[in-house]
């Protein structure tokens, strides 16, 4: 009988389910307003901290906290009917 053996790489289906998450939040980023966008692609995509996105922003950090919370608001409400079905692909692939 033949075992099934990992070399550790994913596979074909969990880099399939990595690549629908990744298109979905994408998807869900693009059809942001531009300042909130850019105030999430600060901090989570070129890791600025908040105090130096908001002086890249030329705006208070206070104003800049405000902002980036209603990005990951709206991202919420975006995602809000796939959530489970989001995690699910991504915890699959333990």
């Amino acid at each position: 009988e033949m075992q099934d053996v990992s070399d550790g790489r994913p596979n074909a289906e969990d880099r399939l389910g990595e690549a629908w998450v990744s298109a979905r939040i994408d998807a869900a980023i693009t059809s942001l307003p531009e300042r909130q966008k850019l105030a999430l692609t600060l901090v989570h995509s070129e890791q600025f901290s908040q105090a130096d996105a908001a002086v890249a922003m030329d705006m208070s950090v206070d104003a800049f906290e405000s902002l980036l919370a209603r990005a990951r608001r709206a991202m919420k409400e975006q995602l809000a009917a796939e959530r489970h079905d989001l995690l699910a692909s991504l915890q699959d692939k333990d």
